[in-house]
């Protein structure tokens, strides 16, 4: 398992607002392919939120891209908690964050 340095900070869980999020990645070895494939996981301990990547030897940067996929919002989806004006406890620290 891979650890991220400091540049590479995963931002909290887009759904729970975790910051306990992980990257998880295994490498496969394939010799009969001559390559190595790499799968990153990274998951929200909180929640069922998590990304599944894949990438081969030749993708030198893949811990960069994966953070970069991780930390990709998109402005225009909206949490239903900021959508119906009825954020709870545990859901009022989403608009802060995501916005």
């Amino acid at each position: 398992m891979s650890q991220l340095n400091k540049n590479q900070e995963l931002k909290p869980c887009p759904f729970c607002g975790s910051e306990s999020v992980e990257l998880k990645d295994i490498h496969h070895v394939r010799p009969s392919l001559v390559s190595t494939r790499i799968n990153v996981w990274i998951d929200c301990p909180d929640c069922p939120c998590n990304m599944h990547l894949n990438f081969t030897d030749k993708d030198k940067n893949w811990r960069e891209l994966s953070v970069e996929k991780w930390n990709t919002r998109d402005l225009n989806v909206v949490p239903a908690a900021a959508k119906t004006g009825k954020a709870t406890a545990n859901t009022s620290h989403l608009q802060t964050r995501l916005f």
